[in-house]
């Protein structure tokens, strides 16, 4: 009787073992500034053969991480903050876009998206207005082509301390 609850026990260890190793991590992307720093997993990522465009769930769509938060990191006014990606994505493209950060519409009051131009190091350094929070978003590219479709999204909180 042991042995046979024993062998249950392994079975379901096995099984589960299984089960997580199908799941393949999406690629990190750290933000450092000064002595500080955070890694984060992607919200979003398209694995090769997955669409960006094909609703979660689906066959063919790429991962979506159910109630992914922003990774926040403290940043001190006037430091410069760095974003270091995988050779992996530096070698096809990814670009930074800082949410809400542009000159404000003069009708609206509301501020445009800024975005880099296609990066293809793996670090990018910048030096923020960080009087509010500054939501980033780290993009990876199929390809280093202006248009190129993306295959990934990690979203960063800045927050001025």
């Amino acid at each position: 009787m042991r042995a046979r609850r024993l062998a249950t026990a392994l079975s379901a260890v096995a099984v589960v073992a299984g089960m997580t190793a199908c799941e393949k991590p999406t690629p990190l992307v750290s933000v450092v500034s000064g002595t500080s720093s955070v890694d984060a997993q992607a919200g979003t990522y398209c694995f090769e053969g997955q669409d960006i465009n094909k609703p979660p769930g689906t066959a063919g769509a790429c991962r979506v991480a159910a109630g992914a938060q922003p990774a926040k990191l403290e940043v001190r006014r006037g430091k410069s903050v760095g974003i270091d990606v995988s050779k992996m994505i530096a070698d096809k493209g990814w670009r930074v876009v800082l949410k809400g950060s542009g000159t404000p519409d003069p009708a609206t009051g509301t501020r445009a998206d800024e975005q880099t131009d296609v990066l293809d190091e793996h670090y990018f350094t910048f030096t923020p207005n960080v009087s509010s929070n500054l939501q980033v978003e780290v993009y990876s590219l199929e390809s280093d082509a202006q248009d190129a479709k993306v295959t990934g999204v990690w979203q960063f909180e800045l927050v001025p301390s």
